[in-house]
């Protein structure tokens, strides 16, 4: 069973979730290394890369798919990146990313930074981003620990975007 918009199948190539293409058709038009590169930079759940801020992720998946930048290859990419991540937003997945992002600007001040007081305070600031970041991420992993099904069973990412998107209709 496919928990995300994208699975990858016993070629390792990926294959979109024919529901979420019913509800993106802007995806069904990527090509394979197009699947791959959303896949490795902005899959929440699949990616090898999740836990790496965002530029670093998209130089890697650049990289490993087409051999640097290339902007043609990723020009059409842009409406379907933004359609994955409507079907897929998370607020709190989104702000986990951005404290990812600022925890990895804040090292590189450090590296360069030789006064002590500067340093404490910016040792201070990236703990209390990420004591934040790991209450949030408790917050999500509880919550896809409830939207668990009989028989052990858990609701697909379609699923369960399509279960936000009913309950925000009735509130």
């Amino acid at each position: 069973m496919s928990y995300g918009i994208f699975r990858v199948n016993k070629e390792l190539t990926a294959v979109l979730d024919k529901e979420a293409v019913k509800l993106e058709p802007s995806l069904a038009m990527l090509t394979d290394q197009q699947v791959m590169y959303i896949i490795l930079v902005y899959d929440y759940i699949d990616s090898p890369y999740r836990l790496k801020p965002l530029e670093e992720k998209q130089k890697i998946a650049r990289d490993r798919l087409f051999e640097g930048n290339d902007p043609e290859k990723l020009a059409n990419v842009k409406k379907a990146i933004k359609a994955y991540q409507g079907l897929i937003y998370d607020s709190r997945r989104s702000q986990i990313e951005i404290y990812k992002t600022k925890i990895s600007k804040l090292q590189k001040v450090f590296d360069g930074e030789d006064d002590n007081k500067a340093m404490q305070d910016i040792i201070k600031t990236i703990d209390i981003i990420r004591k934040d970041q790991d209450r949030i991420e408790k917050e999500v992993a509880i919550d896809e620990e409830k939207i668990e099904l009989r028989g052990g069973n858990k609701l697909t990412f379609i699923e369960q975007w399509k279960l936000k998107q009913q309950n925000s209709i009735q509130k």
